[in-house]
Parts: C-alpha cells; structure tokens; sequence
C-alpha cells in the first residue's frame, strides 16, 4: 500500500476509509495484484466474470449489492457522457458553436474519473456523490448540444423561403427571357 500510495495518493487515501482497509493488510495488490498490475476499467467492478470485486464477495450479501450498485452507476454515466458526445460531435459537424458544451462534456469526463477513484472507498455513496456533480455539468451540455441542433433546423427552415424565392426569380427571368427571343425573331 505504501509503495503504490506515493502516486496514487487519491485512491490510497479513499482506501483507507474503505472498509477493505482492515480486510486487507497488503492494500492494493489484494485487488490489483503486485506484479502483472490490473489495470482497472469499469468491468473492474461489480460482480461480472472478471471483475474484482467477484472474487470476494456474492450477489446475496450488501456487499456484492454495493459493488453491482456502483458498477452499474458508473457504466450509465459513462453511456451517457458517450451519447450527450454524440449529440454535440453532430452539431458541430452542422456546423453550430457548440465549443461550450465540448467543455462541459470534458467536465463531465473528470468527474468520471473522480468517480473512479472513489470505487477505493467501496461506498456507492461516494461514488454517487461525484457522478451527481457530474451529472450538473453533463445536463447542461446535453441541453446546449440540443438547442444547437434545434437552432440548426430552424436555420434551415429560415433559409427555404429565400431558397424559393430565388429559384421563382431564375424561373421567371428564364421565361422572360424566352419570351423575348421569340419575340424578336417574328
């Protein structure tokens, strides 16, 4: 634990107020192993074949429940950073300011990744109380990523009527046109 403790400050100190702390002496390698480290994603937690947290504890007991709970927390926040993303990659293709609401979804991503950090406490609590801050930031982003789109569409609708107008003109001018050359040959 210490020696993995000096960089990873943020989780060492979220682990010790876990109740994994008196469970597990030896600290990180319990869960992330010594040598082949573990890298961690969010299948790292819960209870799916794989994740850490299976190797301990069962669907039953409060515990498993709480490693489900935050597991599944954090995949549905992760999901929704990915679609509000989606929504604003597609208005900035249509070509609408949406340079806000990319800053927002990169806030929406750091408070993720606190979230991450937080699984050390195994409290879905924790957790829940970054990805709830998050969630602020990610709504406002969604909501700026919609109004653009919606701003988009009224755009386009404001300019079929000019569009219209025009090609009336080029018709008539075109009519008008022929009408003279017919004149002037007879």
């Amino acid at each position: 634990m210490n020696v993995c403790g000096t960089c990873h400050v943020v989780q060492a100190q979220s682990f010790e107020q876990s109740p994994h702390k008196s469970e597990f002496p030896e600290g990180c390698t319990t869960c992330h192993s010594a040598h082949k480290i573990k890298h961690p994603d969010d299948q790292f937690v819960g209870l799916a074949k794989g994740a850490s947290c299976a190797d301990c504890h069962g669907a039953d007991e409060e515990s498993g429940k709480q490693a489900t709970l935050i597991h599944d927390h954090l995949a549905g926040y992760a999901q929704r950073i990915s679609k509000a993303a989606e929504l604003i990659e597609q208005a900035a293709r249509s070509g609408m300011d949406v340079s806000g609401a990319q800053g927002d979804v990169s806030q929406a991503t750091e408070f993720l990744t606190k979230a991450r950090v937080r699984v050390h406490t195994a409290r879905a609590s924790a957790v829940d109380m970054e990805l709830q801050a998050g969630s602020k930031v990610l709504e406002r982003a969604q909501r700026e990523g919609e109004n653009a789109l919606l701003e988009r569409n009224a755009r386009r609708r404001g300019l079929l009527i000019p569009l219209l107008a025009v090609v009336v003109v080029v018709f008539s001018l075109g009519a008008y046109i022929r009408d003279l050359e017919r004149g002037g040959r007879s």
